[in-house]
């Protein structure tokens, strides 16, 4: 006999608040707790149980977007396979997760906390090993640092994110374009093709 199917599981509170709090406040950093509460579908007295000042909250949800982000990252898809593989697997989820990339960027909050720059240093630590890979293979190239292409990363992940929040492109095409636009800009094909006019130039010249 085919036993009936389960009901979905519903989110407890505490849960239903942070996924709130990472909606509302990467859309908008300055937002109140009166629209977290209304997001969430609970009341200002069960936020305040969880979470006694606003602080509290930010850095919970902090917690839990790098927790999230941490764990997609884990993907073996990303650890081998083809590099250009790889490159698109982290773009798809760097994408996808775009709503808790871009709340890690915007919440001030949490900029000096120990814990959540150890929980940040964790999901670097997949990300570093695939652009790594990709320098070594000749895919981007090696004479930029790392700092820099984690920055421009960031930049382009937040641009792609708030085109599909504001449903301009669609995820699919964000992934794809996001890694072609950062292959082109930071491949190292496009570095030999621009020397090549100097080249071309010291030879007529001699």
């Amino acid at each position: 006999m085919t036993q009936p199917a389960k009901p979905p599981l519903r989110p407890s509170a505490r849960e239903a608040i942070l996924e709130a709090a990472i909606d509302v406040l990467s859309a908008n950093p300055g937002a109140g707790l009166d629209v977290v509460v209304q997001r969430a579908g609970v009341g200002r007295a069960t936020l305040f149980r969880h979470f006694p000042t606003r602080t509290d909250l930010v850095r919970a949800a902090g917690l839990s977007a790098l927790a999230e982000l941490r764990a997609r990252l884990g993907a073996p898809e990303l650890a081998r396979g083809p590099i250009r593989e790889r490159l698109q697997h982290l773009f798809k989820i760097l994408v996808e997760a775009g709503s808790r990339t871009h709340f890690l960027l915007v919440a001030a909050e949490l900029f000096e906390d120990p814990e959540l720059t150890r929980a940040t240093e964790e999901v670097d630590a997949h990300v570093t090993p695939v652009l790594d890979a990709a320098i070594r293979e000749g895919v981007i190239r090696g004479d930029v640092p790392s700092e820099f292409f984690g920055d421009i990363l960031e930049a382009m992940v937040y641009g792609a994110w708030s085109s599909v929040a504001r449903q301009r492109i669609t995820t699919a095409d964000a992934q794809t374009w996001l890694l072609e636009t950062f292959l082109h800009g930071f491949g190292s094909a496009g570095r030999t093709e621009a020397r090549r006019p100097a080249a071309r130039a010291r030879r007529r010249s001699s």
